[in-house]
C-alpha cells in the first residue's frame, strides 16, 4: 500500500510540474499578421517619414558585361536630403583619366550619299569604336532614397483631403476619395538576411508604366523596404524594358539604395547589347564644406 501511494505522489508532482513549467516552453502564439494593404500602407509611411543627414556622398558605380568583359562607369555625387537637390559629375572617372580629343570628321553613309557631321562627342562615341570610354548609361542622375514612388506624396502621416465648398453654402458632409495605384497581395512571411519580413507581390491597377512596383520585401517589425522589384528602370531605352531588382541598406540610420540589377540583358544595337548591368553605390564622408544652391542642379529622380 505504502508503495502505491509513493507512485501516486510522484505522478501528482509530475502533473503539477508540467502545469507550472510545461506552459512556459510552449510556442507563444503569434500575433495575426495584418492584411497586405496594411502592410503596403505601413512601409509607405515608413518611407515617406525616415530623415537622413543633410549631406550624402556616394560613388554611383554602373558595371555592364559586355562580350564577356566589364565594363565600369565611376560617377562622383553629392545629395543634399533637405532641399532635395542632387549633383552628379558629367564625366565619370575613366573619362576624366583618359580624355579622349576627335581628330579629323565622320562620315556616315545615308539612305541618299554620303554625310559629312561635325566633330561631335557623342556621335563620334557612336560611329568609331576606337572613341572615348565607353558611356553605359548616359550620367547616371539618381537620388541614394529613391524608392519609385514608395513615398507618399507629402511627408509624415497622410491626411484627408476635403473638398471646400462654394462660399455661402453650408457644410453637411465631407467625402475622402482613396485612390489605389495596385493590388496588393501578401505573398510570404519570410526570412530576409536572418530577419522576418514581409514579402509584397503588386499589380499596378492603372498606368503600367508608371507604376512600377511589382515585389516589395518590408521589415516585419520596422515595415523599412528591404528589396524592390521593378518592371523597367529609368525613363526611356532598353533599362525600361528589363526587371530590376533593388537592395536597400542602412546608412546612419537612412535607408538608401545598395544596388540594382538588371535581370535581363539590355540591347542597344550596333552590337552593344549588356548581358548583365548593375548600378552600385559606395558612400563616403561628406566634405566640411557644401556645394551652393547655385551651382546643384534639381535632381530628375
Amino acid at each position: 500500500m505504502a508503495r502505491l501511494i509513493d507512485m501516486a505522489r510522484t505522478v501528482a508532482a509530475g502533473v503539477m510540474a508540467f502545469a507550472l513549467f510545461g506552459a512556459s516552453d510552449a510556442v507563444t502564439p503569434r500575433a495575426p499578421t495584418p492584411d497586405a494593404d496594411a502592410i503596403f500602407s505601413r512601409a509607405r509611411d515608413a518611407a515617406s517619414m525616415q530623415r537622413c543627414q543633410a549631406r550624402l556622398e556616394y560613388i554611383i558605380v554602373v558595371a555592364a558585361d559586355i562580350d564577356g568583359r566589364v565594363e565600369e562607369n565611376h560617377f562622383r555625387a553629392t545629395y543634399l536630403y533637405d532641399l532635395d537637390y542632387l549633383h552628379v559629375n558629367a564625366f565619370s572617372r575613366e573619362e576624366q583619366q583618359h580624355p579622349y580629343v576627335p581628330h579629323g570628321s565622320n562620315i556616315v553613309v545615308a539612305p541618299f550619299g554620303i554625310e559629312l557631321i561635325g566633330l561631335s562627342r557623342a556621335l563620334t562615341t557612336k560611329i568609331n569604336h576606337d572613341g572615348p570610354p565607353l558611356d553605359l548609361l548616359g550620367v547616371p542622375v539618381l537620388k541614394p532614397s529613391y524608392t519609385f514612388g514608395l513615398k507618399r506624396a507629402s511627408q509624415g502621416s497622410p491626411q484627408p483631403q476635403d473638398t471646400q465648398p462654394p462660399s455661402g453654402l453650408r457644410v453637411i458632409g465631407s467625402t475622402t476619395a482613396l485612390l489605389r495605384d495596385y493590388a496588393v497581395e501578401l505573398d510570404a512571411v519570410e526570412k530576409y538576411e536572418g530577419d522576418e519580413a514581409y514579402h509584397l507581390r503588386l499589380t499596378p491597377l492603372h498606368e503600367p508604366r508608371r507604376y512600377r512596383l511589382r515585389e516589395l520585401w518590408v521589415d516585419a517589425s520596422s515595415y523599412a523596404v528591404l528589396q524592390i522589384v521593378t518592371n523597367g528602370n529609368f525613363g526611356e531605352g532598353p533599362p525600361t524594358k528589363s526587371k530590376w531588382v533593388t537592395t536597400y541598406h542602412d546608412v546612419d540610420g537612412c535607408r538608401v539604395i545598395d544596388r540594382e540589377v538588371a535581370l535581363d540583358a539590355l540591347d542597344y544595337g550596333r552590337d552593344r547589347k549588356y548581358e548583365k548591368t548593375t548600378i552600385g553605390r559606395r558612400h563616403q564622408r561628406p566634405e566640411r564644406v557644401p556645394p551652393t544652391r547655385s551651382n546643384i542642379p534639381r535632381s530628375s529622380r
